[in-house]
C-alpha cells in the first residue's frame, strides 16, 4: 500500500511539474485548453483496463470454465511471448464488475516490485501459461503499475469459476 502511494505521488508530482513547465512555454495553448468544456472531455477519454464496460468484458472459451484456483500462479506474457509475472490472486472490480489478475511485477531500482491489475477479457490459456493479447513492455507495466488501487478490487474465491466469477 505504501508503494502505490509513493508511486502515484511521485507520478502526480512529474506530471504537475511537466505540465507547468509546458504551460510556461505555450501560455496560449494553455489558455485555450483552459476553455474546453470539461464534458466534452470526459467523454473523449479512451477507458482504461480498469475502467470497461461489464459488457465489453466477456472471456475467452479457453479459461471461461477455469476454476480461480488454478490461474494462481500462472505465468502471464504479452503478445510477443515476453513474461509479464504470476498470478497472484484473481480480483473483481468493483466499480465495473469485470475479472483482473494481480500480478507483481519488478519495478524500477527506485519503487522495488509494484502489482498491476489486468484485465482476464484480454486473455487466452495456452499450455499452462495466460497470454495478454496486448503488446505491453516494461515501461507500460510501470504505468499501469501507478495505476492501480487495491481499493477498488475485490478479491474472488478460489472455488469460483470465471464464468461464476463474471456473473456476479
Amino acid at each position: 500500500m505504501k508503494r502505490t502511494l509513493l508511486v502515484i505521488a511521485v507520478g502526480t508530482l512529474a506530471s504537475g511539474l511537466v505540465g507547468g513547465a509546458l504551460a510556461q512555454d505555450d501560455p496560449a495553448g494553455a489558455e485555450a485548453e483552459m476553455q474546453t468544456d470539461p464534458g466534452e472531455q470526459a467523454t473523449s477519454a479512451e477507458p482504461g483496463f480498469e475502467e470497461r464496460d461489464p459488457g465489453g468484458a466477456s472471456l475467452d472459451s479457453s479459461i471461461a470454465s477455469m476454476q480461480v484456483s488454478e490461474l494462481e500462479g500462472m505465468t502471464v506474457v504479452n503478445a510477443e511471448g515476453e513474461t509479464l509475472g504470476e498470478v497472484e490472486k484473481v480480483l473483481r472490480h468493483d466499480d465495473v464488475g469485470d475479472l483482473h489478475t494481480l500480478v507483481p511485477v519488478d519495478g524500477s531500482w527506485f519503487f522495488g516490485d509494484s502489482d498491476v491489475a489486468l484485465p482476464l477479457a484480454d486473455m487466452q490459456a495456452e499450455g499452462e501459461r495466460l497470454v495478454l493479447q496486448e503488446r505491453l513492455g516494461e515501461e507500460e507495466l510501470d504505468g499501469l503499475s501507478s495505476e492501480y488501487d487495491e481499493d477498488r478490487y475485490s478479491e474472488v474465491d478460489g472455488d469460483m469459476s470465471l464464468t461464476e466469477a463474471i456473473g456476479r
